[in-house]
């Protein structure tokens, strides 16, 4: 039984690596707005008949409650922008990139959650996260000026993540009493219909919808395909891992997810990292688990926080 669940949890970063490998290939042949509406539309599809099916009452209590489904709606604007942001910079950097940065949003995410719930204040308060956090910082700003074939483009990239993983610590903030009080996966088939809604909005107008008949039936099938992807993994089986193991366990595994996407990057992909960045990845990483190692006691008794704080990985 240990043995199985030890590789659950190992399938679980190994899948997740693939998300932003399917994301940065779709940059290719798509834009933001668009890629992220047909990603979307069709996880949200997908999110929603298991929730009407599986979980009806909880589905039907949630969007009858009129007070919620305005808060889902600001959330749903917030995580699209986002997206939006997160799509970009991987366009213009590489598919490692987007784990790394996230890296650095999990340390954001704790650090806007303690200055705002007192209660959760002592998390960012030890020595051990200021100086992990410190050496994370430095990581993503060597990130940022190392050499690439488009500096400029490069860094712009950086820049459209951090602003993508700044955007979802304050949503975790928003997110903390909404999934206390609905089912986190009818909340979380609502929030994505939502963000669909906006993308196809902006793919009006600043976007090629008709793009999806331009390209391949192998790049369709990766689009719509990952989309469905995407969410199954990141909420679905991402809540399993996290209700069996917690979220310390969760977050420090986490933390080899660039290693993974790295890997299947360079094989699928043909991308690497220069010699600079793979050193300035590391330093990023490991200020991370420096940060936060000895914070399992303090996430095993934050429910609330712990489930929050993974909602953004649904992409």
């Amino acid at each position: 039984m240990r043995k199985f669940l030890a590789s659950l949890l190992l399938f679980y970063v190994v899948a997740v690596s693939f998300v932003d490998i399917f994301c940065r290939y779709l940059t290719f042949y798509f834009d933001s707005f668009t890629l992220n509406f047909y990603r979307f539309f069709v996880g949200s599809l997908s999110l929603l008949i298991v929730s009407r099916f599986f979980f009806k009452s909880d589905f039907k209590k949630l969007i009858n409650n009129f007070r919620q489904l305005g808060e889902i709606i600001i959330l749903a604007g917030i995580l699209a922008t986002s997206q939006f942001f997160y799509i970009k910079g991987l366009s213009y950097t590489s598919a490692v990139m987007g784990p790394l940065i996230n890296v650095l949003g999990l340390l954001i995410g704790i650090v806007l959650v303690g200055l705002v719930f007192a209660d959760e204040r002592k998390i960012i308060k030890g020595r051990n996260f200021i100086m992990g956090l410190m050496f994370s910082i430095l990581g993503v700003i060597g990130l940022n000026i190392s050499k690439g074939i488009d500096i400029p483009k490069y860094s712009s990239g950086i820049y459209y993540l951090i602003v993508a993983v700044a955007l979802v610590g304050v949503v975790n903030l928003l997110t903390k009493r909404l999934i206390i009080n609905s089912h986190p996966v009818c909340l979380s088939s609502l929030v994505t219909m939502f963000m669909s809604v906006f993308f196809f909005i902006g793919a009006l107008f600043n976007g090629n919808l008709v793009k999806i008949v331009q390209v391949s039936s192998f790049t369709n099938f990766i689009l719509l395909g990952s989309g469905v992807y995407g969410l199954m993994i990141g909420m679905g089986l991402g809540y399993v891992c996290i209700k069996m193991f917690g979220i310390s366990k969760v977050n420090l595994i986490s933390l080899s997810t660039p290693v993974f996407t790295g890997i299947f990057a360079y094989l699928l992909l043909k991308e690497s990292l220069n010699v600079e960045q793979i050193l300035f990845a590391t330093i990023l990483i490991g200020g991370c688990f420096i940060a936060i190692r000895n914070k399992s006691k303090v996430y095993k008794n934050n429910d609330s926080f712990s489930r929050a704080s993974r909602f953004n990985s649904f992409n």
